[in-house]
């Protein structure tokens, strides 16, 4: 079953139809890494959640379809330098 299929049987409200789960699995993009900058000798990254691409894309499926729930995991990870 394609996801949009999914969402849309959600939207439906069919209770038999499981909530559709998205696991974004990346990098510090992902993660919400958009800045990188040394500090003291180390290498940090500047967080925001809100404009990471999962964030987004749950924010986008909930406009389109308001009455499925969708679950959004992000397990993007900043790697070392």
């Amino acid at each position: 079953m394609k996801f949009t299929e999914l969402l849309k049987k959600k939207t439906a409200d069919n209770p038999g139809t499981k909530a559709p789960v998205i696991a974004f699995l990346g990098d510090s993009v992902t993660q919400g890494v958009f800045e990188v900058y040394q500090k003291g000798g180390e290498m940090t990254g500047e967080f925001d959640s809100v404009k990471a691409y999962p964030e987004s894309v749950q924010e986008l499926l909930a406009r389109m379809y308001p009455s499925a729930p969708v679950s959004v995991g992000n397990a993007g990870v900043q790697g070392g330098s």
